[in-house]
């Protein structure tokens, strides 16, 4: 929860500057994470899409746009920028899930959809856990 609040910080403090009369919350596409794992694959995606959801949610500063495409999952920055500039987006949040035996990594990033050309992401968040259920909490 922590990290998500953070990320909202961060989010407000490199929103694109605005005229007065178009302020509103900072537009995040959630594109969906690449899974990497035996188990299915689709019920791994659609949890942590739901669990992030969730997490955003709490936030009042962000609206959230939905990438509901599975085949859209990418982990790659160039291709996340261009989901995002095409739904109109201010930020994209894009990475992937790995499951490996009982443990589990979350490899994530939020960069802005405004960004130069090469800029790096605005944040990278990695968690690595021994224990799948740890890593979504962490």
């Amino acid at each position: 929860m922590l990290v998500l609040a953070l990320l909202g910080a961060t989010l407000l403090l490199h929103a694109p500057a605005q005229g007065a009369e178009n302020v509103g919350p900072s537009r995040i596409a959630l594109i969906p994470l690449v899974v990497h794992s035996a188990d299915d694959r689709a019920y791994l995606r659609n949890g942590l899409r739901d669990m992030i959801r969730h997490r955003f949610a709490a936030i009042d500063e962000v609206e959230l746009i939905m990438i509901e495409d599975e085949s859209r999952a990418t982990s790659r920055l160039p291709e996340a920028l261009a989901i995002g500039r095409e739904v109109g987006a201010d930020f994209v949040f894009f990475g992937s899930f790995t499951r490996f035996g009982s443990g589990a990594s979350l490899d994530v990033q939020c960069a802005s959809t405004h960004a130069a050309e090469g800029e790096a992401p605005l944040r990278e968040i990695f968690v690595y856990s021994g224990n799948v259920g740890d890593v979504i909490p962490d």
